[in-house]
Protein backbone atom coordinates (compact mmCIF):
# COMPACT_ATOMS: atom_id res chain seq x y z
CA UNK A 1 0.00 0.00 0.00
CA UNK A 2 1.32 3.03 -1.39
CA UNK A 3 1.83 5.45 1.98
CA UNK A 4 2.25 8.60 0.53
CA UNK A 5 -0.78 9.92 -0.52
CA UNK A 6 -2.63 8.80 3.29
CA UNK A 7 -4.17 11.89 5.11
CA UNK A 8 -5.92 14.79 4.28
CA UNK A 9 -6.15 18.71 4.82
CA UNK A 10 -8.77 19.34 7.38
CA UNK A 11 -10.94 22.54 8.12
CA UNK A 12 -10.61 24.36 11.87
CA UNK A 13 -14.59 23.11 12.66
CA UNK A 14 -13.26 19.32 11.56
CA UNK A 15 -10.24 19.82 13.73
CA UNK A 16 -12.54 21.26 16.70
CA UNK A 17 -15.39 18.48 16.26
CA UNK A 18 -12.51 15.83 16.07
CA UNK A 19 -10.84 17.31 19.63
CA UNK A 20 -14.15 17.34 20.90
CA UNK A 21 -15.07 13.68 19.97
CA UNK A 22 -11.39 12.83 22.09
CA UNK A 23 -12.31 14.51 25.22
CA UNK A 24 -16.09 13.34 24.77
CA UNK A 25 -15.47 10.18 24.09
CA UNK A 26 -12.32 9.20 26.97
CA UNK A 27 -14.77 10.92 29.64
CA UNK A 28 -12.10 13.51 28.99
CA UNK A 29 -12.49 17.63 31.02
CA UNK A 30 -10.74 19.84 28.47
CA UNK A 31 -10.26 22.37 31.27
CA UNK A 32 -8.16 19.58 33.31
CA UNK A 33 -4.65 20.84 33.02
CA UNK A 34 -3.23 16.99 33.23
CA UNK A 35 -5.02 15.93 30.71
CA UNK A 36 -2.50 15.83 27.22
CA UNK A 37 -4.51 16.43 24.11
CA UNK A 38 -1.41 17.50 21.91
CA UNK A 39 1.82 17.81 21.21
CA UNK A 40 4.30 20.27 20.02
CA UNK A 41 7.65 19.86 17.93
CA UNK A 42 9.19 22.22 16.98
CA UNK A 43 9.33 23.57 12.87
CA UNK A 44 12.95 23.62 12.84
CA UNK A 45 13.38 20.35 14.14
CA UNK A 46 10.05 19.20 11.42
CA UNK A 47 12.51 20.69 8.69
CA UNK A 48 15.26 18.67 10.15
CA UNK A 49 12.90 15.40 10.18
CA UNK A 50 12.25 16.04 6.81
CA UNK A 51 15.78 16.51 5.20
CA UNK A 52 16.65 13.83 6.78
CA UNK A 53 13.87 11.47 4.92
CA UNK A 54 14.70 13.01 1.43
CA UNK A 55 18.61 12.18 1.88
CA UNK A 56 17.80 8.71 3.20
CA UNK A 57 15.59 8.62 -0.43
CA UNK A 58 18.48 9.77 -2.17
CA UNK A 59 20.46 6.90 -0.82
CA UNK A 60 17.69 4.11 -1.13
CA UNK A 61 15.71 4.62 -4.01
CA UNK A 62 15.37 0.87 -4.24
CA UNK A 63 13.02 1.05 -0.90
CA UNK A 64 12.18 4.45 -0.20
CA UNK A 65 10.33 6.46 2.62
CA UNK A 66 6.91 7.44 1.66
CA UNK A 67 5.29 8.12 4.94
CA UNK A 68 5.46 9.06 8.61
CA UNK A 69 4.11 6.95 11.41
CA UNK A 70 3.63 8.76 14.74
CA UNK A 71 3.55 6.55 17.56
CA UNK A 72 2.43 7.37 21.78
CA UNK A 73 4.81 7.38 23.76
CA UNK A 74 5.97 8.10 27.44
CA UNK A 75 9.48 9.63 27.95
CA UNK A 76 11.48 11.37 30.67
CA UNK A 77 12.45 14.37 29.57
CA UNK A 78 14.05 18.00 31.76
CA UNK A 79 11.29 20.26 32.39
CA UNK A 80 11.39 23.15 34.85
CA UNK A 81 14.94 22.23 36.33
CA UNK A 82 14.19 18.14 36.51
CA UNK A 83 13.44 15.05 35.52
CA UNK A 84 9.29 14.43 34.93
CA UNK A 85 7.80 11.30 32.92
CA UNK A 86 5.64 12.89 30.53
CA UNK A 87 3.03 11.56 28.16
CA UNK A 88 5.29 12.19 24.13
CA UNK A 89 4.80 11.21 20.54
CA UNK A 90 7.56 10.18 18.12
CA UNK A 91 7.35 10.34 14.25
CA UNK A 92 9.07 7.29 12.23
CA UNK A 93 9.42 7.08 8.88
CA UNK A 94 7.64 4.30 7.24
CA UNK A 95 9.27 2.75 3.89
CA UNK A 96 6.86 1.70 1.11
CA UNK A 97 6.47 -1.47 2.22
CA UNK A 98 4.81 -0.33 5.13
CA UNK A 99 7.64 -1.18 7.85
CA UNK A 100 8.71 1.43 10.47
CA UNK A 101 12.61 2.74 9.10
CA UNK A 102 13.37 1.43 12.69
CA UNK A 103 11.91 -1.66 14.01
CA UNK A 104 10.88 0.04 17.34
CA UNK A 105 7.15 -1.47 18.33
CA UNK A 106 7.77 -4.24 20.83
CA UNK A 107 8.15 -7.63 19.17
CA UNK A 108 9.72 -6.54 16.43
CA UNK A 109 13.70 -7.09 15.29
CA UNK A 110 16.15 -4.96 14.48
CA UNK A 111 16.72 -5.42 11.05
CA UNK A 112 18.38 -1.86 10.49
CA UNK A 113 21.19 -0.58 11.92
CA UNK A 114 20.74 1.88 14.90
CA UNK A 115 23.73 4.55 15.54
CA UNK A 116 22.05 5.07 19.39
CA UNK A 117 23.09 8.32 19.10
CA UNK A 118 19.68 10.21 18.40
CA UNK A 119 20.39 11.19 14.97
CA UNK A 120 18.45 8.04 13.47
CA UNK A 121 15.88 10.33 11.90
CA UNK A 122 12.80 9.66 14.25
CA UNK A 123 11.69 12.66 16.11
CA UNK A 124 10.38 12.77 19.32
CA UNK A 125 10.31 14.45 22.91
CA UNK A 126 7.71 16.36 22.26
CA UNK A 127 5.84 18.71 24.71
CA UNK A 128 2.91 18.02 25.91
CA UNK A 129 -0.19 20.53 25.80
CA UNK A 130 -2.05 22.00 27.02
CA UNK A 131 -0.01 21.26 30.63
CA UNK A 132 3.43 21.95 29.54
CA UNK A 133 3.39 23.38 26.50
CA UNK A 134 2.02 27.08 27.37
CA UNK A 135 -1.92 26.06 26.34
CA UNK A 136 -3.61 24.44 23.97
CA UNK A 137 -5.83 27.68 23.08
Amino acid sequence: MANNTIGTFISPTQAASYLLAFFNDNGLNPDDPTVVSGHILGLTKIKEFLQKIEDYNAANPALPIDGVRTYQARSVQMINGGPQTVDDIFLIPILTDGTDLYPVYPGTTAARADTTDGNDGILGNSRPCPNLCGGGA
